[in-house]
């Protein structure tokens, strides 16, 4: 949802390629604004989670994750396999003196070097910025950061003598060993997602419910399906991609549009966009669930176990909540508030507050 991104690069285009299909002439910017009151299960997840920090409280696995680690002082459960273990040889010696600025300057180098590939990558005569990152290969952009960053990390260490070159050039090596088994994961799953691609599975799901389509029920079945095939395919990006290009003729066609966009139409829309994004999350084999799980230190199925039931809570109140009244032309904003009234009272009776010695006290 954010107005400043990758992500709203392709959603413009998705959104603008769909509405030229039907001959319909619209800022396909300012669709993706009128689509944002509609993403409801990406904004009850922001609003569950807030809530949840803010109450102090926590349900279901991840409950008995937090639990388990002050009562055992293991973070990890028993048999899990983290994708990423921390090296002891990684860690630097007692006694050297750092800065924060130390690991700030590579990063920030990191997100310069991938803004600046991703435009350079992408531009073509006549482009703007935005249409630049849009088609931009990312993975090439990220690469040229990543390894140029390395180089700025190297060279600072370098420049404070905490290592010798060699030395600096080795951990380099062992820090990729240590990704080693998230990137095979990845690779599987990406593996995994060109076999569907290629058996055309989204596209048949699609085919068998279009005829069963109809205003009221538009936008949760629209829902439903984006949250599926995101979740079999693991990419929320490919879903939006399939599913876009055929939903919104659909909603044109029981509109009645001719020359405008109408509510329906933006609200399914927004079931495209949020739903893919709900499939995505609790994919074991998205690219940004592996990363998750890499990033965090995670056993990758744990991650997904303790997710599963926030996903499942946003979910229900995106469709309950968000999606059924939205087909029955209510508005989003009514919406929303109840559906923050209900996370609020939700998490204070069925979430738990747990001690530093893991007992539940209310």
């Amino acid at each position: 949802m954010a107005p400043v991104s990758t992500w709203i690069a392709i959603e413009i285009g998705l959104i603008g390629g769909a509405l030229s299909s039907i001959n319909i002439e619209a800022n396909p910017i300012i669709v993706f604004f009128q689509s944002l009151p509609f993403r409801f299960y990406s904004i009850f997840a922001i609003l569950l989670m807030f809530t949840l920090i803010t109450q102090r409280r926590d349900f279901s696995k991840m409950l008995k994750a937090e639990i388990r680690s002050h009562e055992t002082g293991k973070v990890y459960a028993e048999g899990s396999i983290p994708l990423f273990v921390e090296d002891q040889n990684l860690l630097p010696p007692d006694g050297l003196e750092a800065s924060v600025w130390d690991a700030a300057i590579p990063i920030l180098s990191f997100v310069i070097v991938a803004t600046a590939g991703l435009w350079y990558n992408g531009y073509e005569p006549g482009m703007s910025i935005r249409d630049a990152f849009g088609n931009a290969d990312a993975s090439v952009a990220l690469t040229w950061a990543a390894f140029l960053s390395s180089i700025v990390a190297l060279s600072i260490g370098l420049a404070k003598k905490c290592f010798y070159l060699d030395e600096g050039v080795r951990d380099w090596i062992d820090g990729l060993r240590s990704m080693i088994i998230a990137v095979i994961i990845l690779a599987l799953a990406f593996a995994l997602k060109s076999v569907i691609s290629e058996m055309q599975l989204a596209e048949w799901l699609v085919a068998v419910i279009e005829g069963a389509l109809s205003g009221a029920v538009l936008p949760t079945l629209t829902f439903v399906i984006a949250l599926f095939i995101a979740f079999a395919t693991g990419t929320s990006w490919g879903t939006n991609s399939i599913v876009m290009p055929i939903v919104i003729p659909i909603a044109a066609s029981i509109s009645g549009a001719t020359d405008a966009v109408t509510p329906l139409m933006i609200t399914t829309i927004g079931a495209v966009l949020t739903g893919a994004v709900l499939g995505d999350h609790c994919s074991p084999i998205s690219d940004t669930t592996i990363l998750s799980s890499m990033a965090s230190g995670s056993d990758h199925i744990d991650h997904v176990s303790t997710q599963l039931p926030y996903v499942a809570v946003a979910g229900t109140l995106a469709v309950v909540f968000g999606f059924i009244p939205a087909g029955l032309g209510i508005s989003p904003w009514i919406s929303l508030f109840a559906g923050l009234v209900t996370i609020t009272v939700l998490v204070r009776f069925a979430g738990k507050r747990i001690d530093d010695n893991g007992n539940i006290i209310s």
